[in-house]
């Protein structure tokens, strides 16, 4: 079985650090062919799988060529001169809106659409095949989580919105300030339109992050269905049990002293010395790595923290090429275990940089 938690983690970083080093800066839109509508929210029809992962890439390609549609509109719409942008400023801010709602409503239609191609296996492909089955679950994966989400995120995320940044906030307000118009009122129009754009955009991000997440889960779940023989809808998409008390306290039950409430302790008693020492060095590389992005997207002008960039770009590279080179294949069961365990603490520390 060709294993995943690399492809997870690797796209995990790549979306922090793209997060952290993409401002809402300029870039170039992608060519609008015809006319686009907003896109309806509906469940792909059932078939076979291959068909429902073509239905939910074509929902993809859809969401994003409405974006690009509305936004055409929208520059027709606002026009091109200084005036127009302060009488039609709404419109840009109505289309930023547009953009998190539609990510946001893309990403619940993954959701149930995974539903239909999990279905679709179950029905269609021989469940006693195992090799059958582990391709389908990889299929799911690289279709959705690699592919789909990967140029959703170019189209949009960057895309889209670095051609609303280079008609507005670099094009008709930066042109303004040079004009004869009065300097502190363009200077306000121009922080409200980055603030605009760069809060819908990071909204965006959110969205895909936290539909990615989702895929990720509905795919650990397949195989674990898969490797417990319980290839089942309940088991794929079974909700997570939440203890929690009545008053939303979710600590342990207050029937003796907390200190002797049993703790979670990781056990590492199997793993090999020589790799534990490894991944935790790479674990501490990146916590290290979480809080220099922190803090250099909170001073991006900060002389000790440009000083020390381009030193912990190199290490990133260094980092990120040395887990790449992992054999998962060749690890044992306990390493492959520890493993798993620190990519995840790594992705869910660099989730937080720029947030």
């Amino acid at each position: 079985m060709e294993k995943t938690m690399k492809a997870l983690a690797s796209g995990a970083i790549v979306l922090a650090l793209a997060l952290t080093l993409t401002a809402c800066n300029g870039g170039g839109q992608a060519p609008v062919d015809t006319a686009g509508e907003s896109v309806a929210s509906q469940t792909v029809e059932a078939g076979t799988p291959e068909a429902v992962l073509e239905d939910i890439q074509a929902d993809f390609n859809d969401t994003a060529q409405n974006l690009y549609d509305e936004q055409e509109k929208m520059f027709e719409s606002v026009g091109d001169s200084y005036e127009d942008y302060k009488e039609n400023k709404d419109q840009v801010q109505n289309w930023y809106n547009l953009a998190v709602s539609e990510t946001e409503a893309l990403g619940e239609r993954v959701q149930e659409n995974s539903r239909v191609y999990f279905q679709a296996v179950i029905d269609t492909v021989d469940l006693t095949d195992e090799k059958a089955v582990e391709d389908a679950i990889d299929a799911y994966y690289e279709a959705i989580y690699e592919d789909a989400y990967d140029d959703y995120y170019d189209a949009v995320y960057e895309d889209a919105f670095d051609a609303a940044y280079d008609q507005y906030y670099d094009g008709i307000l930066s042109d303004a300030i040079d004009a004869d118009y009065n300097y502190s009122e363009v200077s306000e129009l121009m922080s409200a339109e980055y603030k605009a754009c760069a809060d819908a955009r990071s909204d965006v991000y959110e969205a895909i992050a936290d539909a990615r997440s989702a895929v990720y889960e509905i795919n650990s779940d397949a195989w674990s269905a898969f490797y417990d023989d319980e290839f089942t809808m309940d088991e794929i998409f079974r909700e997570s049990v939440v203890d929690v008390q009545a008053d939303g306290d979710s600590s342990p039950e207050d029937n003796g002293d907390a200190d002797d409430a049993p703790k979670q302790v990781e056990n590492t008693s199997g793993v090999s010395a020589d790799f534990k020492a490894t991944m935790d060095e790479y674990e501490a590389f990146f916590n290290e790595y979480a809080d220099f992005m922190n803090a250099y997207s909170a001073d991006p002008s900060s002389p000790e923290l440009l000083a020390r960039y381009s030193d912990m770009m190199a290490q990133y590279s260094e980092v990120m090429a040395a887990l790449e080179g992992i054999d998962e294949d060749s690890l044992s069961t306990d390493d492959y275990a520890y493993y798993t365990e620190v990519m995840a603490r790594i992705t869910a520390k660099l989730a937080e940089v720029g947030q």
